[in-house]
């Protein structure tokens, strides 16, 4: 599944400011595949990442300012965990986290707890590397608002 997220038209032609690939269901990419592909594209930017995708998807591709859309080929074979983060695949504190909150023993040091109705939950901050292929972001609440410079899924 490709996601065109920006396409800028010019004198020349059109460039795609960012794209995804995702690999859903048992299907998989490689980090050297999200690289030829973006290569292929003639993208300044491409990143792989891996795991706890709440859309439901194992891995994908990530590119930004691409002279075409990249054309992100059949996903097969094992997840590869992201360079950033080698231990997402074999870390099982990462299986207690959909979202990136843990109730308990987060895979990272420094980790930041809050209470929300009564639990009490821990984040990773971005202060270092993140953990279980989570990217610096923000972490939506169910009760509204966020948790902002977190390492959340991508």
């Amino acid at each position: 599944m490709v996601t065109l997220l920006g396409l800028v038209s010019g004198c020349g032609g059109s460039k795609v400011t960012e794209a995804t690939c995702n690999a859903c269901g048992s299907a998989s990419y490689s980090a050297a595949a999200c690289e030829a592909w973006g290569e292929e594209a003639g993208c300044e930017t491409s990143s792989f990442f891996a795991g706890g995708q709440s859309n439901g998807c194992r891995n994908g591709c990530s590119f930004e300012n691409c002279d075409r859309a990249p054309p992100c080929g059949e996903a097969t074979g094992p997840v590869d965990a992201p360079d950033a983060s080698p231990d997402a695949a074999v870390d099982p504190r990462c299986q207690g986290s959909q979202d990136g909150l843990f109730s308990s023993n987060p895979p990272c040091d420094g980790a930041n707890a809050f209470s929300l109705n009564g639990a009490t939950f821990h984040y990773c901050p971005c202060s270092e590397s993140c953990p279980c292929g989570y990217l610096c972001g923000s972490i939506p609440l169910s009760v509204g608002g966020s948790i902002g410079t977190a390492c959340a899924p991508p």
